[in-house]
């Protein structure tokens, strides 16, 4: 019988999760597969995969066919480093202005999306291409966006830290779900998690090979994102969803006004389940 295929963003941001399983620290009884976020989430949506992290964008987009797992999640409390937009000019004088993305995040570029009509009254046209940096206005996420040296006279406009001042909520960029119950990996992932919790200086190590950056910077960067699903990162979640439909299409989806009770429901009882996990001291 073939092993189950189960997704984990290849991100620094995801470490916890798949650091301890690249180390062999845990042997899973499942494949692991490594990718972007937009990549898991086509794979996710198409059957290849039967577990996986995917975008918050995309879950919010298909409840009715994927099953939140909580409690974990990625998510930034007020800046992320790793999502912003980097112009020459201030964020609040891009009327009209071509934006150039990626195609590796679904939640980024609706984040953006968001915050150009809701918070800075703009409107922005974005244009999917293969190198953003040569283009004049452009979105990076990940490591590209952690790694890339901010141009000369440019603003680097941190999309986490953006949201948290229009809302003094945190943003949560990613979630883990799955189609029918499978137990196994919920277990492993809480056993990875646990594990890089406690060895920390090992799992930046491991990040340290990965990624152009100082042990500080990485430790730095991990300690900007918080993990673990609360009542507040539900409540950003309800208004992202309904932010999202509010800039795309005018109007509301019918089944918003069931999310925040339902969700966090769901996120109450598994954060009682797992309450030994703790919080990583800040």
């Amino acid at each position: 019988m073939p092993l189950c295929k189960i997704g984990i963003i290849q991100y620094i941001n995801s470490i916890f999760f798949w650091g301890p399983l690249v180390l062999k620290k845990i042997i899973p009884p499942f494949e692991v597969v490594l990718d972007t976020p937009a990549a898991l989430n086509r794979k996710m949506m198409s059957g290849e995969l039967q577990a996986s992290m995917v975008s918050s964008a995309t879950y919010l987009q298909n409840q009715n066919s994927l099953q939140l797992v909580s409690p974990f999640g990625i998510s930034a409390k007020s800046h992320v480093l790793s999502v912003a937009l980097f112009s020459p000019e201030p964020v609040d004088t891009l009327v009209d202005a071509p934006i150039a993305i990626t195609e590796e995040s679904a939640t980024s570029v609706k984040l953006l999306e968001v915050l150009a009509k809701k918070y800075w009254g703009l409107n922005v046209h974005m244009q999917v291409v293969k190198k953003p940096t040569e283009h004049p206005i452009y979105l990076l996420i990940g490591d590209a966006c952690l790694t890339h040296k901010t141009p000369t006279n440019y603003y680097k406009i941190d999309l986490a830290q953006q949201w948290h001042l229009f809302t003094g909520l945190p943003f949560t960029f990613g979630v883990f779900v799955e189609k029918t119950p499978i137990r196994e990996w919920k277990e492993v992932m809480q056993e990875a998690y646990l594990y890089s919790q406690k060895h920390m200086g090992i799992i930046v190590d491991l990040a340290a090979t990965k990624i152009n950056l100082s042990k500080q910077e990485i430790e730095a960067y991990l300690n900007c994102l918080e993990f673990e699903l609360r009542e507040e990162h539900v409540e950003s979640m309800r208004l992202f969803k309904e932010w999202s439909a509010e800039v795309s299409s005018g109007r509301l989806k019918d089944e918003q006004d069931n999310f925040l009770s339902r969700e966090f429901s769901n996120v109450q009882g598994n954060a009682l389940k797992y309450k030994s996990l703790g919080h990583r001291p800040r």
